[in-house]
């Protein structure tokens, strides 16, 4: 899904190459952030700016449901032995 919401945006430069039109495409980003320069004019710095906040903020995520299942994960296990040490 990541990959998906990172090429929304590029699509239509890829539709003006491969199906072009007499009028190109308008150009859209899927976040909507207010910025204090020309998104027309400085697109691609601003997608980069875009995928890169989007990648680390799913890493960061992930890496924190990661550490939330596997503590989860090891306290179900230690109270496991304790059952066993305590019948």
């Amino acid at each position: 899904m990541t990959i998906i919401y990172l090429m929304a945006p590029i699509k239509p430069i890829l539709l003006d190459v491969i199906l072009p039109l007499n009028e190109s495409r308008p150009r859209f980003f899927v976040l909507s952030i207010e910025y204090k320069i020309d998104k027309d004019k400085y697109f691609i710095p601003l997608l980069c700016y875009n995928i890169i906040v989007v990648v680390t903020g799913v890493t960061i995520l992930i890496g924190i449901e990661t550490m939330y299942v596997t503590r989860t994960i090891h306290a179900c296990s230690l109270f496991s032995i304790i059952r066993y040490v305590h019948k």
